[in-house]
Order: structure tokens, then C-alpha cells, then sequence
């Protein structure tokens, strides 16, 4: 539903869910870590990362499944 304008435009489509991964990958991490002193992932080895909480690789590649998910299974 977040996506139902932008879905005409792939490239659109692609950065808003890039962003939308990669904010989801840093709360629940902070959360995580906060809340229940866990540390179930850290990413502070991979290029662009955002505190070992998120990168741009990972939060590409949820990216894509959405992608995949909007323009081909839904």
C-alpha cells in the first residue's frame, strides 16, 4: 500500500524499498539491542554501513525480493 503511486516507476520503486529496508534492518536492530541486550546481526565489515546495523548490500538484496514480489508474484 506504500508503494501503490510509485509502482509505475521501477527506479522509484526500487530506491523507496532500498530505503524502507535498510530503516526497518536499523530499528529492529536498535531495538534489539536496546530492549533484550542482543546482537543478532552485525554488519560493520561490509561497505557502507550504518553502525554494523544496516548496509547498502543487504538492504539492496530485501530490496530486490520486493521488487520481485511487486512487479511479478503480487
Amino acid at each position: 500500500m506504500l508503494f501503490t503511486k510509485a509502482r509505475k516507476n521501477p527506479v522509484l520503486t526500487l530506491c523507496l524499498t532500498t530505503v524502507t529496508a535498510g530503516l526497518i534492518q536499523y530499528f529492529t536492530s536498535y531495538f534489539l539491542e536496546t530492549k533484550f541486550n542482543a546482537k543478532w546481526w552485525d554488519f560493520s565489515n561490509y561497505y557502507l554501513n550504518l553502525n554494523g546495523r544496516t548496509c547498502l548490500q543487504y538492504a539492496l538484496a530485501a530490496a530486490l525480493i520486493c521488487m520481485l514480489f511487486f512487479y511479478i508474484i503480487a
